[in-house]
């Protein structure tokens, strides 16, 4: 039974009712019913008509968009007002593969903008798997040597020599206090930078894991510390176009063809700033970097790494996974006593080099 048909039954018992009064047959009872069904009939009726007008003025309205950042604020109000942790449901948007429905839900899309839009992997192109379900394993081969022999000579029978990289979860969370006063206040700016202050907050921890070169706290060591601690060292007047080219010639010689595995420099900045304005022989204008490409490769540099060391690898070998789905929950109770919401993001990523060999590093003298 639709509103209308309700109203229609609730008139038609009203009016027996008002009949039963001026014949005087309406009992105390009787009378008290009269009242609540009297004011449940006026609440329908506005109702009705509110809907009756809200139709006329559909056409003359824009539609709504959907605004996930708003659904943020509006989850924050309603954990602050109830005084009750509230999760925030992820929907999902994104097939990434093919063989696992596996999705990147679509507000987590928007907390790691600032990851995706800023991530060194990205700009070298190497791969991101995203919302990766059980224990990622990356098998290789050994290279196989094909033999020139004589007539009727048997062929020395080979092994397959078949090695696998396996990837495992590893945690990484940030958490944000939001005042109430600030959320109370705010309609868009509010959601905008609490997602732009957590996707920046997972950019740098995922950064530094990778590019670090030390431990980097219940992670472990960073992938790249095997890199940077082989990496030759050099003197500053050593840095020259000889240097560079020959971080390239390092991987030539393993049979590694850079210029089709995404080869790329990655350095840090003090680094990338001598390279910068270091020609590429005495007397010629062009520096060794130009138009961040230096010896036909791009150069990226990163704040994450040791400011003199510079990276050449195969980039198709650095591997990144986000496990699973993120858990966003927003908290008014831990921090009530201070009236501040406090919005925790957790997910789980592991970095791995699939083979370490396609990657090789200089890095300064210690003092110089």
């Amino acid at each position: 039974m639709n509103k209308n048909e309700t109203l229609i039954q609730k008139r038609e018992m009203l009016r027996t009712m008002e009949e039963e009064r001026k014949a005087g047959k309406l009992t105390e009872e009787r009378a008290k019913e009269y009242d609540t069904l009297l004011a449940e009939y006026e609440d329908l009726a506005r109702e009705v008509r509110m809907e009756e007008v809200s139709k006329l003025l559909k056409p003359f309205q824009p539609e709504p968009e959907q605004n996930e950042l708003r659904d943020l604020l509006v989850k924050a109000v309603e954990a602050r007002e109830q005084s009750k942790a509230q999760t925030v449901e992820l929907r999902a948007n994104e097939t990434m593969t093919t063989d696992v429905k596996s999705v990147t839900p679509l507000l987590f899309q928007q907390l790691m903008r600032p990851l995706h839009e800023e991530f060194v992997l990205n700009k070298l192109g190497g791969k991101v798997l995203m919302n990766v379900q059980g224990e990622p394993i990356f098998p290789s081969i050994a290279a196989l040597d094909a033999q020139f022999v004589g007539e009727a000579v048997a062929l020395t029978s080979k092994k397959i020599s078949l090695t696998a990289q396996k990837m495992t979860p590893k945690r990484v969370g940030i958490s944000l206090d939001v005042t109430s006063q600030a959320i109370n206040q705010s309609n868009v700016n509010l959601p905008t930078e609490i997602v732009e202050g957590m996707g920046t907050g997972l950019t740098r921890a995922i950064h530094q894991y990778i590019f670090s070169g030390t431990a980097v706290g219940g992670a472990g060591d960073s992938a790249m510390k095997p890199v940077i601690d082989a990496a030759t060292q050099y003197a500053p007047a050593d840095l020259n176009l000889k240097l560079v080219v020959g971080l390239e010639s390092k991987l030539l010689e393993k049979n590694f063809v850079p210029a089709q595995m995404k080869g790329a420099y990655v350095m840090g900045a003090k680094a990338y700033c001598a390279l910068k304005s270091t020609p590429v022989e005495k007397g010629n204008p062009q520096m060794l970097i130009e138009n961040d490409m230096m010896n036909g490769y791009p150069v990226i540099v990163t704040n994450f790494i040791t400011p003199d060391a510079i990276i050449f690898g195969c980039w198709d070998y650095l591997a990144v996974a986000q496990f699973g789905t993120p858990r966003l929950v927003i908290d008014p109770i831990s921090q009530a006593n201070k009236d501040v919401v406090r919005f925790t993001l957790n997910t789980d990523i592991d970095a791995k080099l699939l083979l370490p060999d396609a990657f090789v590093a200089v890095k300064a003298k210690a003092g110089a």
